[in-house]
C-alpha cells in the first residue's frame, strides 16, 4: 500500500471493491474511527467519485454516513452542502446508492429537516437525472413527486462519459432526466434486459409527470 492510499483509506476501499473485494466491514471501520469520507485527493476526487462506477456497497455507507451525521447535526458536511470533483449533492448520492426499499424513508427524514432533493450538481444532473441514468425505478418513483415541471426540465450543462461494466456512453450537454434514460438505453450495449425495461419504465414514468404537470 502506497503512502498516498494511506492518507486517503476510503479512496482505497473503493477502488477495492470495484477490483471485487468484499470492504464492507472495512468501510464501516474507517468510517467509524472517524475519517472524513468528504477528504479529497488529485482534482477534488472523494471516495464518493471513486465509488461512482462500480462500488455501490461503499457509495451507499458513504452516502448513510453522511446523511445521518447530517440529520444529527454533526459531520464536516450539511444535508445540502456539495462533495466530490462534480460538486454533487446529498440527495445525488442517495438516488445512486440508496436501496429500493429504504429511499422513500430517507427522502422523508431528510426533506423533514430541509433537504433539497432537485438541486442540480455542477454538471446540470439532478437526483432525479441520477436515478435514471441507473434505472433505479423506486428512486425514481420516490423522487417525482417532490419536482416540479421545471425541475423535470433541467438540463445538463457539461458532456459526460461514464462507463458501466467495461461499455461506454457519452452523454452530451442539453439534455434532461428523460433523455438520460434514453441515452443510457441506446447506448448501453451491456446492458441486461433487465435493466434495459427499467430504463424504459423510468423514461415512461417521467415523461407521464412532464405530461401530468403540463396540464396542472
Amino acid at each position: 500500500m502506497t503512502a498516498l492510499e494511506d492518507n486517503f483509506p476510503l479512496h482505497t476501499l473503493a477502488a477495492a471493491e470495484a477490483a471485487g473485494r468484499d470492504v464492507a466491514d472495512d468501510v464501516r471501520a474507517a468510517l467509524a474511527a472517524g475519517i472524513d469520507p468528504h477528504l479529497t485527493r488529485d482534482l477534488g476526487e472523494t471516495a464518493f467519485n471513486v465509488a461512482a462506477a462500480n462500488s455501490p456497497v461503499t457509495g451507499r455507507l458513504l452516502t448513510l454516513h453522511w446523511l445521518q451525521q447530517a440529520l444529527d447535526g454533526q459531520g464536516s458536511k450539511g444535508l445540502n452542502d456539495i462533495s466530490g470533483s462534480h460538486g454533487s449533492t446529498l440527495a445525488q448520492y442517495m438516488a445512486k446508492w440508496l436501496l429500493d426499499e429504504e429511499i422513500g424513508r430517507w427522502l422523508e427524514k431528510g426533506r423533514a429537516q430541509g433537504l433539497i432533493v432537485d438541486a442540480p450538481n455542477t454538471a446540470g444532473w439532478t437526483p432525479l437525472t441520477a436515478a435514471a441514468a441507473m434505472g433505479r425505478l423506486a428512486t425514481v418513483a420516490a423522487l417525482l413527486p417532490y419536482y416540479s415541471r421545471e425541475a423535470l426540465c433541467v438540463q445538463t450543462v457539461q458532456p459526460y462519459t461514464a462507463v458501466y461494466r467495461g461499455h461506454t456512453v457519452r452523454y452530451k450537454s442539453g439534455l434532461n432526466a428523460l433523455e438520460i434514460a434514453q441515452e443510457r438505453m441506446f447506448q448501453d450495449e451491456g446492458a441486461s434486459e433487465e435493466l434495459g425495461t427499467a430504463l424504459w419504465e423510468c423514461a415512461d414514468m417521467i415523461a407521464a409527470a412532464l405530461a401530468a404537470k403540463k396540464e396542472a
